[in-house]
């Protein structure tokens, strides 16, 4: 069994700041941090289909109001996501700057690994043809290092990251509600819809 609050608008249940008892406190070098906590931008909006209104022209503004002021915050975080995803993509497979037939191919961590395998591959040629073995062994234990030190930990932390960018994406919404909730309370600017004129 549920119990309901009768509340008359959304800013009845606008998140206020914690008490005492109730704040969960983390030291950060000498300041205390208050976390906002879940539902910043489900309850301001289930405040406002459960008000009481004198008409239903302005319960369907106060709705609206509160879902635009809730998805605008959604989107301005959604344009920001979409930037990361799209620079992380960017320095994985590479970039085309400028225009035209001048136009500059800046390399990505696809065409540096591609090109630690070619150099590998031409080193195994050269010694099929011939090649100096002492030669070839040092330019080999130096292409070996480069790909096991720099090559390999640069894919992996990128497959890890491109994994990391896959939910958000996916439910940018929910993505925004977690990242409000982990925000200091200080910092936070509640959802409430703009004042009609």
């Amino acid at each position: 069994m549920t119990t309901a609050t009768r509340v008359d608008g959304p800013e009845d249940i606008a998140t206020a700041a914690p008490t005492d008892d109730t704040a969960r406190y983390r030291d950060t070098g000498g300041t205390i941090v208050n976390n906002i906590g879940p539902g910043t931008l489900d309850n301001p909006r289930i405040a406002a289909r459960e008000a009481q209104y004198g008409n239903r022209q302005a319960e369907i503004e106060a709705v609206m109001d509160i879902d635009q002021a809730a998805f605008d915050r959604v989107r301005e975080l959604e344009t920001f996501m979409i930037g990361r995803a799209e620079n992380f993509v960017a320095d994985v497979m590479g970039t085309t700057e400028g225009v035209g037939p001048r136009h500059a191919r800046r390399p990505g961590l696809v065409d540096k690994t591609e090109e630690i395998v070619t150099n590998l591959n031409d080193l195994v040629t050269e010694l099929e043809r011939g090649g100096s073995a002492s030669d070839l062994a040092e330019r080999f234990v130096a292409l070996q290092n480069e790909a096991r030190h720099t090559a390999l930990p640069k894919l992996s932390r990128a497959m890890r990251e491109a994994d990391s960018h896959i939910p958000k994406m996916q439910d940018p919404y929910a993505e925004v509600q977690r990242l409000i909730a982990k925000m200091p309370f200080s910092s936070f600017r509640p959802i409430a819809p703009a004042k009609r004129r």
